[in-house]
C-alpha cells in the first residue's frame, strides 16, 4: 500500500514537472471522455472539457493514456480498465468500474463492496459478502465467524476429503472427515468423521465417528462412535458406541454400549451395556442408574449393580448430619427403605394417571418370600396393594387371602384372612318329665363342704327318655354366610373304654325375611380330642358336620331354632357304663368373620 502511494506521489511530481518545463499542448474535444484522437502522441497533454469548462491534464504515451489530472483527483491508467484513483478522501485500485481495493481514512477495503470483500478499520478485520460479515476479528481479540446458508467452518488438517455437507463446523485434525451429514459439529481429533447423520454434534476424540443417526449429540471418547439411533446422547467414553436403538442416554464409562432397545436411559459405568463381553441384554423403555445396572424386563427402573454392592440413597436434601439439614428417604444397601421425615412432608405414592380417560392405575408392595431365588421380579409376591377404584388390600393383595379397606374405610376379609368366632349358648333347660335333664352338683371344694357348681345331667337313658334343651342362636353382623359349626362341650362322671356318647341335633336355619319349614336331624360322636376311651371329669367337644346355610339362611340376623339331646338308645351311643352321665358345659358355633360389622343395619 506505501508502495501504491509512493507510485502516485512520484506520478504527480512528474506532471507537475511536465507542466513546468514541458511544451504547451493545449487541445479541445468533445465528449465525456477527455481521450480524444492524438495519434500517436507521447507527452502531456491540458484538456478542457467543452461542456463544463472542467481542466484536466492527460499523460499519453503513443496516443495511450497513462494518467489523468482533474480537480482534486488523480487517476494512473484508463478509466474502463484497471487503474489507480486518488482524490482527497480515497486511494483505490479498480478495473473498471469495480473497486479492487480502497483506502478511505482508517478504512481499507479489498474487493467489491457489494459482494465478497475484505474490510479493515480500526475497530476490526472482517470477511465480508455485501453487508455479511462471515468472519470478524475485532480489535478486543474476539472471533466471530458467520458463515452464509449451507456455508461451514472448517479448521485443522489431514483431512482425505472435507465435509460435504452444508452447515458443518468441524474443528481438530481430520474432524468432520468425509462427513456428508448437514448440520454438524465436530470437535476434536476424527471427530464425526465419515458422520452422515443430520443435526449431530460430536465433542472428542472419534466421537460421533461413522454415526448414522440423526439428531445426536456425542461427548467423550469414541463416543456414539458407529451409533445408528435417532435422537441419542451419549457422555463419556465409549458410551453408546455402535447404539442402534433410538430416543437412549447413555451416561458413563461405556453407559449403553451396543445397546439396541428403544427409550433407554442409562447412567454409570456399563449401565446398560449389551456388549458381548458383558453379555446383558436390552429391553425398551428401562431406566438404569448404576455401575453394570441392567433391565431383565421392559418397562423397569434399576437402580444399583449386578456386581457391586450400591451404596445408601437419599432422597431429599441429602444425608443428616446436624441440626438443620434435611431428613431424607433412604433406601438402604439391603433393600430397606427408611422414612425420616420430622419437617411434616409428605410421603406419596401414585399409581395411574388422572387423564380423565384412562383405565387408573394401582401401588403395589411387595416382598420375596424366604427362600425365593432369582433376580427377577417373578419371584416377588404382592402384600399390599391400592387400588384405582379406592380399595385398600394387606395380605395377598386381592388374589385370595386379604383384609381389605374400601374407599369408605369399611373392612373386610376374605379367604384364610377370616379369624374365626364363636356363637356361645348357656345351656337351659325348657322342658319338663323324662326328658328334661337334671341340674345336679357335679363339683365342690376338697372337703365336700361348699354348695358345689352344677350342670345339666344327660344320662344314658332309653328311648322316649333322652334328655334334651332347646335354644335359638342369632348369627352376628360379622358372619361371612358360610359354613356354621356346632359342637358340644361336656364331661363325663365315670371312665368308659372305647365308648363315646351319641349327640342328635335337630334344628331350623332362615334369615329374615325367608319361611321357616321342615326341621333336619344330624348326630355326631367321638370327640375333637381324638380319645378313644373316655376319661372320667375330662373336658371334650363334639362336633357335627358343618351347616352350610343356603341362600335363604345366610343373611345378615340369621335365626337357628335348635333341639340339643343325646341319643342314647342309639347302639352308637357306647358310653354305657354304670353311671354314664353326660355334663353339659356348654353349646357353641365357629363361623368365619368377613367384616367387623355391617355398613348398613340389615345388610352386609
Amino acid at each position: 500500500m506505501r508502495h501504491l502511494i509512493l507510485t502516485a506521489a512520484i506520478t504527480t511530481m512528474v506532471i507537475i514537472a511536465a507542466l513546468v518545463f514541458g511544451p504547451d499542448a493545449s487541445h479541445s474535444q468533445t465528449g465525456d471522455e477527455p481521450m480524444g484522437q492524438y495519434g500517436t502522441a507521447t507527452g502531456i497533454v491540458r484538456y478542457s472539457d467543452p461542456v463544463t469548462g472542467e481542466g484536466s491534464l492527460l499523460i499519453l504515451k503513443e496516443g495511450e493514456l497513462l494518467a489523468q489530472m482533474t480537480g482534486d483527483f488523480l487517476r494512473l491508467g484508463a478509466a474502463s480498465g484497471e487503474h489507480v484513483y486518488i482524490d482527497a478522501d480515497e486511494v483505490a485500485i479498480m478495473e473498471g468500474t469495480a473497486t479492487l481495493l480502497r483506502l478511505h481514512g482508517s478504512t481499507i477495503v479489498i474487493g467489491n463492496v457489494s459482494g465478497q470483500h475484505v474490510y479493515i478499520d480500526a475497530d476490526e478485520v472482517s470477511i465480508k459478502n455485501g453487508s455479511n460479515a462471515i468472519i470478524t476479528l475485532s480489535a478486543v481479540g474476539s472471533m466471530i465467524m458467520n458463515p452464509t446458508a449451507g456455508g461451514s467452518i472448517i479448521i485443522g488438517s489431514g483431512w482425505a476429503a472435507l465435509p460435504t455437507g452444508a452447515n458443518t463446523v468441524a474443528l481438530g485434525v481430520e474432524a468432520g472427515d468425509g462427513a456428508s451429514g448437514t448440520d454438524l459439529i465436530a470437535i476434536g481429533t476424527q471427530a464425526g468423521q465419515g458422520s452422515s447423520g443430520t443435526y449431530g454434534i460430536a465433542l472428542g476424540n472419534t466421537a460421533g465417528e461413522s454415526n448414522s443417526g440423526n439428531y445426536g449429540l456425542f461427548g467423550g471418547y469414541s463416543a456414539g462412535n458407529g451409533n445408528s439411533g435417532l435422537k441419542a446422547i451419549f457422555l463419556g467414553h465409549e458410551s453408546g458406541k455402535s447404539n442402534s436403538g433410538d430416543l437412549a442416554l447413555g451416561m458413563g464409562y461405556r453407559a449403553a454400549y451396543e445397546n439396541d432397545a428403544d427409550r433407554v436411559i442409562a447412567i454409570g459405568a456399563e449401565a446398560g451395556s449389551s456388549s458381548a463381553t458383558l453379555s446383558y441384554g436390552a429391553f425398551d423403555d428401562t431406566i438404569l442408574l448404576g455401575h453394570d445396572a441392567v433391565a431383565t424386563a421392559a418397562n423397569q427402573m434399576v437402580v444399583g449393580s449386578v456386581t457391586q454392592t450400591l451404596s445408601d440413597i437419599y432422597v431429599g436434601r441429602g444425608v443428616r448430619s446436624g441440626a438443620g439439614y434435611g431428613n431424607p428417604i433412604t433406601i438402604h444397601a439391603t433393600g430397606a427403605l427408611l422414612l425420616d421425615d420430622t419437617e411434616g412432608h409428605d410421603l406419596v405414592l401414585a399409581g395411574g394417571t388422572s387423564t380423565g380417560s384412562a383405565a387408573g392405575g394401582s401401588v403395589y408392595i411387595q416382598t420375596a418370600p424366604a427362600g425365593s431365588s432369582g433376580n427377577s421380579e417373578n419371584g416377588l409376591v404382592d402384600r399390599l396393594r391400592v387400588t384405582s377404584d379406592g380399595l385398600t388390600q394387606i395380605g395377598d393383595a386381592g388374589t385370595t387371602n386379604y383384609a381389605q379397606f374400601d374407599e369408605t374405610g369399611n373392612l373386610t376379609f376374605a379367604g384364610s384372612a377370616q379369624p374365626w368366632d364363636d356363637i356361645r349358648v348357656e345351656p337351659v333347660a325348657r322342658t319338663t318329665g323324662t326328658n328334661a335333664p337334671s341340674f345336679e352338683k357335679w363339683y365342690d371344694d376338697s372337703g365336700g363342704t361348699s354348695r358345689g357348681v352344677y350342670l345339666y345331667s344327660f344320662d344314658d337313658a332309653s328311648a322316649g327318655s333322652e334328655k334334651e334343651i332347646f335354644f335359638t342362636m342369632q348369627m352376628p353382623h360379622t358372619w361371612n354366610g358360610g359354613d356354621v359349626h356346632l359342637h358340644v362341650h361336656w364331661v363325663g362322671a365315670v371312665a368308659d373304654t372305647t365308648a363315646t356318647p351319641r349327640w342328635g341335633l335337630e334344628y331350623a336355619f332362615k334369615e329374615p325375611g325367608a319361611v321357616f319349614g321342615d326341621t333336619v336331624i344330624v348326630y355326631a360322636t367321638g370327640n375333637e380330642q381324638g380319645d378313644t376311651d373316655i376319661t372320667a371329669h375330662k373336658h371334650y367337644i363334639t362336633e357335627f358336620a358343618a351347616i352350610t346355610p343356603g341362600s335363604t339362611a345366610d343373611g345378615l340376623s340369621s335365626i337357628l331354632i335348635g333341639r340339643l339331646f343325646r341319643n342314647s338308645s342309639n347302639a352308637a351311643d357306647t358310653y354305657n357304663a354304670t353311671g354314664a352321665k353326660c355334663g353339659l358345659l356348654y353349646i357353641d358355633a365357629h363361623y368365619q368373620i368377613a367384616r367387623i360389622g355391617s355398613t348398613d343395619e340389615y345388610t352386609p
